[in-house]
C-alpha cells in the first residue's frame, strides 16, 4: 500500500488590514513633516535644559533666598527712626480731598475730625475769552499764610462766567462778605479753608477748590492753627 501525497495549492497571501486613521495620517507627507518638527523641537528643548538653558530649583532653596533678602531687625529699627523723623510735629492740618475729611492733628494725635467739602474737579470754559478754569483742591503741602475773622470774598471772573453774569466795571461790586462764614485760613493762590452758607452739602465735592468747613469745626480749627501751620492736602 502506497501513500499518496496530495499536493495542495499554496494559500493565498493574507489580506493586509486596512490602515487606521493614524496610519493614514502618517502616510501623509505633511503630517510626517509636522510630527518630525515637533520631535525636533522637543529634542532641542531637552538639549537646552541639559546644557543650562533652565533648571529646577528646590523649594527650600527659594525660601532661603527670599528670607536672606528680608531686612534685619536693625534695618527695620533704622527705617522706623527715619519714618518717625518725617512725622509732623506740633499742630497741623490734614485734608483728604477725595473723602472730604479734615483732621486737626497734634503730633500723631487727632484733635478734631470734620466732614468738609472739597473741589469738584469740574472744568469751566469761557466761550467768549477762551479762558479755562479747573475747580480742584490742590494737593501737596501748604502753609496757613494769614487768618481773618468775618472775611470778605472778592468774586473772581469765573464766578460771573459760571452764573452768566457780566463782569462788573467797579471792583467794589465784587465784594461778598457773607459767603465765607465767620473765619478763613488763607493758603495762597486764592485757596482757603473757610465756612459756608450751605452746610447741608458738607461731605460732597461741590467747591471750586477751597475747603468748606462747618461753623463749629471751623472755629475750633481757626483757634488751634496759628499762622505758619502746615496743611497737608491729598
Amino acid at each position: 500500500m502506497t501513500d499518496t501525497i496530495k499536493q495542495t495549492e499554496p494559500l493565498p497571501p493574507a489580506a493586509e488590514p486596512a490602515p487606521g486613521p493614524v496610519m493614514r495620517a502618517w502616510r501623509s507627507a505633511s503630517v510626517r513633516y509636522a510630527l518630525l518638527g515637533v520631535a525636533g523641537a522637543v529634542l532641542v528643548a531637552l538639549s537646552l535644559a541639559w546644557l543650562g538653558g533652565y533648571s529646577y530649583v528646590a523649594a527650600a532653596d527659594v525660601a532661603s533666598a527670599v528670607t536672606s533678602d528680608l531686612p534685619s531687625k536693625n534695618d527695620l529699627k533704622q527705617l522706623e527712626k527715619k519714618m518717625a523723623a518725617l512725622q509732623p510735629r506740633g499742630v497741623y492740618i490734614v485734608v483728604d480731598a477725595s473723602q472730604n475729611r479734615l483732621r486737626l492733628m497734634k503730633n500723631d494725635t487727632v484733635l478734631r475730625e470734620a466732614v468738609v467739602s472739597a473741589g469738584t474737579g469740574a472744568v469751566l470754559k469761557d466761550e467768549k475769552s477762551g479762558r479755562t478754569w479747573v475747580f480742584e483742591t490742590p494737593r501737596g503741602v501748604r502753609v496757613v499764610r494769614t487768618k481773618k475773622t468775618n472775611p470778605c470774598w472778592t468774586r473772581p471772573d469765573w464766578d460771573y462766567v459760571e452764573n452768566g453774569e457780566p463782569l462788573p466795571r467797579n471792583w467794589r461790586d465784587r465784594i461778598d462778605c457773607a459767603a465765607l462764614g465767620d473765619y478763613a485760613l488763607y493758603l495762597g493762590d486764592g485757596y482757603m479753608i473757610h465756612g459756608t452758607l450751605y452746610e447741608r452739602s458738607l461731605g460732597l465735592s461741590v467747591t471750586h477748590g477751597c475747603v468748606r468747613v462747618g461753623a463749629e469745626d471751623l472755629e475750633a480749627v481757626y483757634k488751634a492753627a496759628p499762622v505758619g501751620t502746615k496743611v497737608y492736602l491729598y
